[in-house]
């Protein structure tokens, strides 16, 4: 009897694995082919994909420069607005023509300050100046030209 039974369900064992496994039939090579043909599609879109995001983001960047130098150009304009206000003389290039480093000068007499840091000069009111000479004749300058203007 458990000889018999022991038989009847292995075959019944045997054939619910086939029936409940899902495995399809054997893969023939049209279907390889496709599934190959499928996945390099697949790899094509994502590198498109990966271009577009790669354009989009150097157009980002390029737009988000020109806003900087949009920025930085109307900034230059106010402080240079500003500087005519206060009666000083244009600010002259602060780039040396080869090294292209910035060279110092002093907002009221223009004279380039080589060799000096931003730390060792004077700064007043937002400018920088080369001796306590400049800052106060400066200040005087400034004092004058509100004092003309209360007079107005």
């Amino acid at each position: 009897l458990a000889s018999k039974f022991s038989a009847t369900a292995a075959a019944a064992a045997a054939t619910s694995w086939d029936v409940h496994a899902k495995v399809g039939p054997p893969l023939s090579q049209q279907s390889l082919q496709e599934r190959k043909q499928k996945a390099a599609d697949k790899k094509k879109r994502q590198r498109a994909r990966q271009k577009e995001k790669k354009a989009m983001e150097k157009q980002k960047l390029v737009q988000e420069e020109e806003k900087e130098k949009e920025l930085q150009k109307k900034k230059d304009q106010q402080e240079e607005a500003k500087r005519i206000r206060d009666g000083l003389q244009p600010k002259k290039s602060t780039t040396t023509g080869t090294t292209g480093k910035a060279t110092l000068v002093c907002d009221f007499c223009q004279t380039p300050q080589k060799g000096k840091r931003k730390s060792q000069l004077f700064e007043r009111l937002g400018y920088i100046y080369c001796s306590t000479e400049c800052v106060q004749k400066h200040k005087r300058e400034l004092m004058a030209k509100a004092a003309m203007e209360r007079f107005k």
